[in-house]
């Protein structure tokens, strides 16, 4: 049973054509540590126990080996091709002005899982020979969590409470930080509460028969639209507002994820959802 694959941007890091291949250097990564706080109260003993809400960075180290090959597969027998393909992995792992998708890929049926990425240090290629070299990726994930690279899509009845919690989520051990709730109106009012934790989001507005409220915790904006959009409409962000840490889906004990969604009078209501992994 094989460890999986990686793609970079898209791009595979078991090249087709040779001229880089993972290596025994890619590690698995390790838990990303909580977020501690250290309250001390005079003539207390010890520290307040206060339970971690957050975690930080987490991080992934991709080992790679380059050779001679060219875009044609064939074995070069040139310095200067080795030199080239491992320009080519210097420029795809450090982009300018945004961070690249890092995916992982099971041999096995199971969904691909993606994090976005930036490198932590400079890379220092050992050249095993002229045509070898070995490098080594050290990864920062700074959204801490892997998340499944395809959404599930939920939707309710015409209903004006609706608890879910989708066997499609079970198996999630990271927060998901970005679900998207569509709601059909006319309403006036929501309510989102996360089950794990009692973390709500509330919007209070107006959304007219026809129209649709797009609520996007992640980036905390709401837009009105007019049919079902994932995407624009009217900013109505001022209507939204969160408890104490934001508002998120976490699993329980058991890596289940839940919501109740209470809205003002009876509508469908859609989630885009996907899992999130340590």
């Amino acid at each position: 049973m094989g460890m999986g694959t990686y793609t970079l941007d898209g791009v595979p890091l078991d090249d087709p054509a040779g001229r880089w291949m993972l290596s025994d250097s890619t590690l698995l990564g390790p838990l990303p540590a909580p977020s501690l706080s250290a309250v001390k109260i005079p003539g207390i003993h010890g520290t307040v126990p206060t339970p971690p809400t957050t975690r930080d960075a987490g991080s992934h180290t991709v080992g790679l080996i380059v050779t001679d090959n060219n875009e044609a597969g064939a074995a070069t027998g040139d310095h200067q091709q080795m030199r080239k393909n491992l320009s080519a992995l210097y420029a795809l792992a450090t982009p300018v002005g945004r961070l690249p998708v890092l995916r992982y890929i099971p041999h096995l049926a199971v969904t691909p899982r993606d994090a976005r990425v930036r490198l932590l240090a400079a890379i220092e290629p050992e050249m095993a020979d002229p045509y070898t070299a070995r490098i080594t990726l050290p990864f920062d994930l700074p959204e801490v969590f892997w998340r499944e690279s395809v959404e599930h899509t939920f939707a309710s009845e015409a209903v004006a409470a609706w608890e879910a919690s989708p066997d499609e989520l079970n198996g999630s051990t990271g927060t998901i930080a970005d679900p998207v709730f569509l709601c059909t109106g006319p309403m006036t009012s929501c309510v989102i509460t996360d089950f794990a934790t009692g973390k709500v989001l509330t919007w209070n507005g107006n959304v007219a028969a026809g129209q649709r409220l797009r609520l996007e915790p992640a980036s905390m904006k709401a837009y009105r639209t007019v049919g079902e959009q994932w995407t624009g409409g009217t900013d109505v962000s001022g209507g939204l507002s969160t408890g104490p840490g934001g508002f998120d889906l976490n699993p329980n004990a058991a890596g289940e994820i839940g919501w109740t969604l209470a809205r003002t009078g009876a509508g469908v209501t859609q989630a885009r959802v996907r899992r999130a992994f340590l």
